[in-house]
């Protein structure tokens, strides 16, 4: 960062500034530029619109003020205050499109003290095309280190 002119340099340390690690460790699927611009607008509590698209692939209009992003293996999530549902939601990075700025600046909520819980319980409950029930052996602490 230090080498870096001070103009590039603010902009790069913003994905650091917001981000949480989940567990995991692939390489990321989504553009760098949009995760830094995503991250900026974070950082600088600026309202952010993008279209969205669901698992089931149904598409929306989403207009949030961003709180932080989360990378979960080679996932991005973007938490966010949903402002037209006025709740808390999380979007997988690699289902938006065309996330801008409005403008419009906001006052940062609070973290949801459980943020990164319940965002890590709704991935791993995430709907998929088949279920499978394991019965594996092993104590609690063993198996959580190993499964998500």
């Amino acid at each position: 960062d230090q080498l870096m002119p001070t103009r590039l340099r603010r902009r790069a340390t913003a994905l650091h500034a917001v981000t949480l690690s989940l567990r995991g460790g692939m390489p990321p699927l989504v553009d760098a530029g949009m995760l830094s611009d995503i991250a900026t607008a974070c950082r600088d509590a600026r309202v952010l619109r993008f279209g969205y698209r669901s698992h089931a692939g149904d598409a929306s209009q989403r207009h949030v003020q961003p709180l932080r992003l989360a990378n979960y293996g080679r996932r991005w999530y973007l938490i966010a205050w949903d402002i037209d549902r006025g709740d808390w939601r999380s979007f997988r990075v690699d289902r938006m499109d065309k996330a801008r700025e409005t403008g419009d600046s906001f006052v940062p909520r609070p973290v949801p003290v459980d943020g990164a819980t319940r965002l890590e319980r709704g991935i791993a409950y995430e709907p998929f095309a088949c279920r499978v029930t394991l019965r594996v052996q092993g104590s609690v602490d063993a198996l959580q280190a190993v499964l998500p």
